[in-house]
């Protein structure tokens, strides 16, 4: 289990204590001596408490000191928190020593294996995709909204709304985040043994997951802003796309460092092109689904939250359907011109 300093986040060994100054004064703080249980409850004469046998309070045979009375004084041995519980406590020191040194702290989680806190970055950077996807899509109906209503009778659009579905939108997005995190690791991965590179899988993952703190900070900062300005988030977002071709040529550099640099990148590029193309593809299948459940909400015209899904069923259309209608547009009007 990789570790960090909790005061300055540097990467540390098994045991290795940080030389910061923080570390340094909590190590040479005096350790106050555990109090001694008294162990025969004896007082003076003038106690109070003596243990004679008029005193109206004997150790008889139902209050002994053995092994199975449940009254022991021994010292209890502290709980070690789990392998889990510990990642959590390192996310903030490791994103503090990503920052100061990118390069160590991927090396820092290679050489503990820290498969925990790989896992916990891969899922946050999935769950922010979805917060992404949300927050542009969310937008974008705003913005729909606005130019449905222009030139429309006020009174006509008296709490009308469009807006995307919260769960829907945000569970397709983790999964099409994730679908596509776990194609860069296996893009790594497959570039890494084509380069003859001893790594294995788990260390393309531990490697992309640590290498996936930039990306992930930029897709936070596309989801807050989208709600400010589309096109500012719309922005970050595609800025996302080229940190992580960026952090995947790092990544694979982690663990291929013996690797001719030429051909890993040519390799990386190729593996690259063909991991974008793919995840085009998955997103142009959930896509449909999650435009589906957009709610579209207008009491004047008696439409009471439905989505769009509901609208086109009663037309007999499903939303595959009506994605095709107007992918054909384009070349219908081509054949008509």
């Amino acid at each position: 289990m990789a570790k960090f300093c909790k005061y300055c986040g540097s990467p540390l060994e098994e045991g290795q204590v940080c030389t910061c100054p923080q570390s340094q004064a909590a190590a040479g703080a005096p350790q106050q001596e555990p109090v001694q249980p008294n162990p025969g409850f004896q007082g003076g004469p003038n106690n109070g408490f003596q243990g004679g046998p008029n005193n109206g309070f004997q150790g008889g045979p139902g209050f002994q000191g053995g092994p199975n009375n449940g009254f022991q004084g021994g010292p209890q041995q502290p709980k070690q928190p789990s392998a889990v519980g510990t990642a959590f406590q390192n996310i903030v020191p490791f994103f503090k020593s990503y920052l100061d040194n990118p390069v160590a702290a991927t090396q820092a989680m290679l050489g503990q294996r820290d498969m925990p806190m790989a896992i916990i970055l891969l899922v946050i950077q999935a769950v922010v995709g979805g917060l992404a996807l949300f927050g542009i899509l969310n937008k974008i109906c705003a913005a729909l909204l606005e130019i449905a209503s222009l030139g429309v009778d006020p009174s006509n659009m008296i709490g009308a709304s469009i807006s995307p579905a919260i769960l829907p939108t945000l569970l397709w997005g983790v999964v099409a985040s994730a679908l596509c995190i776990a194609l860069e690791i296996v893009g790594v991965f497959a570039v890494a043994k084509i380069m003859k590179s001893q790594a294995t899988f788990v260390d393309a993952m531990i490697a992309c997951a640590a290498n996936s703190s930039f990306v992930t900070v930029v897709l936070l900062l596309g989801f807050i802003l989208s709600f400010l300005n589309l096109m500012l988030g719309a922005v970050l977002i595609g800025v996302s796309m080229i940190c992580w071709f960026i952090m995947g040529v790092i990544s694979l550099r982690a663990i291929t460092p013996d690797a001719d640099r030429g051909m890993a990148w040519i390799g990386y590029v190729v593996a690259t092109v063909l991991v974008y193309f793919i995840g085009a593809w998955i997103w142009t299948l959930v896509m449909p689904s999650v435009i589906g459940e957009i709610i579209i909400n207008n009491p004047s015209s008696g439409m009471l939250s439905m989505s769009i899904n509901d609208i086109l069923a009663r037309d007999g259309m499903t939303i595959q359907q009506f994605f095709d209608m107007m992918t054909n547009i384009p070349m219908m009007l081509e054949n008509m011109l």
